[in-house]
């Protein structure tokens, strides 16, 4: 009786400890797969492909958002951090410390690191520094061994330091590729051998990147001097033509100085002037015209998967707004339209009236004008009739007279001749 009961205690103690190793890795499961898909990644070209716009357009429509008095940049999730940011760096812009913040620099190095996102891996734009890493074994497929270099490089970023070095020398001055790609296990043995067991770790990680942050390991990194045969730290390369000419014109090539003086705790090594970092012409050129010197302060400003998926939702909210203001301004056209052809139906309707009451006004005028010419004609004629009328009766009236002293001088006529007569006949 005991044992089976014993036995039922522990089936019932197995089945419970199953479900709860079940639901906690369904729980598990359902929590990473809503962490994947709280925080999907956008990379800088997926993004202009959606967009439809090209990189320079792109530019201009932050640099236009800023204008308006908004940082298309800036993350709600990261409010609280921008402030404390900016109180411990007065002098920075709000635009330049909420670029820093997006991409981990006000926090202590090495501590909450990331890993460089899968879709980032094979970018040229690629963020390693020491907030995010790269994988231990990872090696871009494009890296290569370049004879006209000596070195392992970047396909793309190999062409354009072919190109610069030509272009470098054909005004005179002279560039030596001391080091590109590294693998992690080089880095490795750098950092612990050369760096942390000769100055100790505190002062290795202002020089050495650690393994799995180095730039190198992309192949995208150059360090580069004037002399094939001087040490990188005592070359005083900041001090010579070719920094210079770099400085002026690595842009051209997609070349930037990856860690400049005076923003050692940005970007949190020693002044570098021999470290060149390939991050393709538009990036390079955009930096130089913005006067971006950091990359972090430029990843964390434009390409920072948070920041594109932002922008992108403030290009589609700007873009219906576009549209909707388009559709009011057809709309408002449209009844500005129907409303001038209904006041020039109107107008035209008014002046066929007119020209309708004009018409019947100039005939009734024509008809009172044709009626008085009449009337005068008859009037006229009236008045002829009885003008020829009184000129015959005057007529009459003379050739009565005229008849009638006519008879009247005839009648004296012979009055005297008888009279005449008579005195003769007297006579004799």
């Amino acid at each position: 009786m005991h044992k089976t009961m014993h036995k039922r205690v522990i089936a019932v103690v197995i089945a419970f400890v199953s479900m709860l190793c079940t639901f906690y890795v369904l729980g598990a499961t359902a929590f990473a797969t809503a962490e994947e898909q709280e925080e999907p990644h956008l990379s800088l070209n997926d993004f202009l492909s959606e967009m439809e716009i090209t990189f320079d357009e792109y530019i201009a429509i932050m640099a236009a958002f800023e204008d308006d008095g908004i940082f298309p940049h800036y993350l709600e999730k990261n409010a609280s951090r921008y402030e404390e940011f900016r109180k411990k760096n007065s002098g920075m812009s709000e635009s330049t410390a909420i670029a820093y913040v997006n991409v981990n620099v006000d926090l202590p190095h090495y501590e909450n690191v990331q890993e460089v996102p899968e879709q980032e891996l094979s970018s040229v734009t690629i963020l390693v520094n020491k907030h995010f890493s790269l994988p231990r074994e990872w090696k871009e497929d494009s890296v290569a061994y370049v004879s006209s270099l000596g070195k392992e490089v970047n396909e793309e970023a190999a062409n354009a330091l072919i190109e610069l070095r030509e272009d470098l020398l054909s005004a005179g001055l002279q560039m030596h590729v001391r080091s590109v790609y590294r693998s992690y296990s080089s880095q490795a043995s750098g950092y612990w051998n050369m760096g942390v067991a000769v100055y100790g770790q505190e002062r290795a990680d202002t020089q050495w990147a650690r393994p799995g942050h180095s730039e190198h390991q992309t192949g995208l990194a150059a360090d580069v001097l004037h002399q094939a045969s001087t040490s990188l730290s005592g070359s005083r390369f900041e001090t010579t033509e070719e920094f210079t000419w770099l400085n002026n014109n690595a842009h051209r090539f997609g070349f930037i100085l990856r860690y400049p003086n005076g923003y050692e705790d940005m970007h949190g090594y020693d002044f570098e002037p021999w470290h060149w970092r390939y991050v393709g012409v538009d990036v390079a050129s955009a930096m130089y015209d913005e006067g971006i010197v950091v990359y972090e302060e430029f990843y964390g400003k434009y390409l920072a998967s948070d920041v594109l998926f932002r922008v992108k939702e403030l290009i589609i909210e700007q873009r219906a707004l576009a549209e909707a203001e388009e559709l009011a301004r057809l709309e408002r056209e449209a009844a500005e339209k129907a409303a001038a052809e209904e006041a020039a139906r109107e107008a035209e309707a008014a002046r066929l009236a007119q020209e309708a009451e004009d018409l019947a006004a100039a005939e009734a005028a024509h008809r009172a004008a044709v009626q008085q010419a009449e009337e005068e004609r008859a009037r006229a004629l009236l008045e002829s009739e009885a003008a020829e009328k009184a000129a015959r009766q005057e007529v009459i009236l003379l050739s009565a007279i005229t008849i009638l002293l006519t008879a009247a001088i005839g009648f004296i006529g012979i009055r005297f001749y008888r009279n005449i007569g008579r005195r003769g006949n007297h006579k004799h």
